[in-house]
C-alpha cells in the first residue's frame, strides 16, 4: 500500500477509536472515569466554548480531546513496540 493510504488509515483509526473511547467514557455509569477537574478549569472551558448553559457540550469536547490524546499515545507506543520487535537492532523504531 502507498504511504498516503497508510496515513489515511491511521487517521481513520484515530478518529474512530477516539470517538468510541469518548462515547464509552462519557456514558460510563462510573463517575470516577472522567477526571475530576477543578471548577476553575470547567469555567475556563465553558467560557472557551461559549457554552454557558450547555456544560454537556464542554464535557463532550473534553472527552473527545482526552480520548484522542490517549489513543494517539497508545498507537504511537504500539507502533514503536512493533517496529522494535520487527527489527530489534533499531533503537528508534524507524523514526
Amino acid at each position: 500500500m502507498s504511504k498516503s493510504v497508510h496515513v489515511g488509515l491511521i487517521g481513520l483509526w484515530l478518529l474512530i477509536a477516539s470517538g468510541f473511547l469518548a462515547y464509552w467514557w462519557i456514558n460510563s455509569p462510573s463517575s470516577t472515569v472522567i477526571p475530576d477537574f477543578p471548577p476553575s478549569f470547567w469555567r475556563w472551558l465553558i467560557d472557551l466554548f461559549n457554552a454557558h448553559d450547555q456544560k454537556s457540550v464542554v464535557v463532550i469536547w473534553v472527552g473527545l480531546c482526552l480520548s484522542f490524546i490517549i489513543v494517539s499515545l497508545s498507537t504511537l507506543l504500539g507502533w514503536l513496540a512493533w517496529c522494535r520487535i520487527k527489527s530489534p537492532n533499531r533503537v528508534t523504531g524507524g523514526l
